[in-house]
């Protein structure tokens, strides 16, 4: 009976035992980030070393880490096209530390495209060609010499377009890398020149009577390319009959 009561005694105190738990209590990071020109920057990845929590900037460039422990961090920020940026700040217990930071943008790494443009019947070098891209980029002529070149172009694939009057358009597709120059040599091709156009109202009208032999033929050229050799057949046809017969060649 006196082991049962002194069990009984012993529970009693334990139970009358006071144990304090201490509420755990953190505190939280807040600031924004801006790009150089002092504007908010939305989509920032945010994160912190130690590892804590990872979160993105808001619309107006604002964001905010909470439950942090007391402690010194490092606060990182990233997102596309600009520089990696971080800064140190202290946490303390109840309190929101506040950041400012800004990021500046990363610079583009260009490359060059340079090239010539012949007549593809003569070989010869071809002024004036009107040169674009695709997607758009610059717009240039060749020069007295058919050349031309760009600077400063962005790295990536591109389609270039040629167009002169007197040729046909033409293009070609490109790689520009970043730090070195593209170089490309383009033949276009004359166009074909019209040698004659289909008689309007011909004289003598056909079937009519009354004119001697005796014809004379003449013909011109519109858009000639100089170079270009061009020969004339003139052939006639019996009404009713596929064969011809040669009259003239020029």
């Amino acid at each position: 009976m006196k082991k049962l009561l002194a069990i009984v005694a012993t529970l009693l105190t334990i139970a009358c035992q006071e144990t304090t738990i201490e509420p755990l209590v953190y505190g939280s990071i807040g600031g924004i980030i801006t790009d150089e020109d002092n504007q908010p920057l939305s989509g920032v990845v945010v994160a912190t070393i130690p590892p804590t929590s990872i979160t993105l900037t808001d619309s107006s460039g604002h964001f905010l880490i909470e439950a942090l422990s007391e402690g010194q961090y490092t606060v990182t920020a990233e997102k596309g096209n600009y520089l990696n940026e971080n800064a140190s700040i202290q946490v303390n217990t109840n309190q929101t530390s506040q950041l400012v930071m800004s990021m500046e943008k990363k610079q583009a790494i260009l490359g060059a495209l340079q090239g010539t443009l012949l007549d593809g019947l003569t070989n010869h070098p071809i002024s004036g060609v009107s040169l674009t891209t695709q997607p758009p980029s610059v717009a240039l002529l060749t020069d007295a010499n058919g050349q031309f070149r760009v600077d400063s172009l962005p790295e990536g694939e591109y389609t270039l377009i040629a167009k002169k009057v007197g040729y046909t358009k033409d293009s070609v597709a490109i790689a520009v890398s970043s730090g070195n120059t593209t170089d490309i040599t383009m033949l276009m091709e004359p166009e074909a020149a019209t040698a004659f156009n289909i008689p309007v109202q011909p004289f003598p009208a056909a079937r009519s009577g009354g004119y001697t032999d005796s014809v004379t033929l003449s013909w011109g050229i519109e858009n000639r390319q100089t170079e270009a050799e061009l020969r004339f057949d003139v052939s006639l046809y019996q009404s009713g009959e596929t064969t011809q017969r040669t009259v003239a060649s020029e």
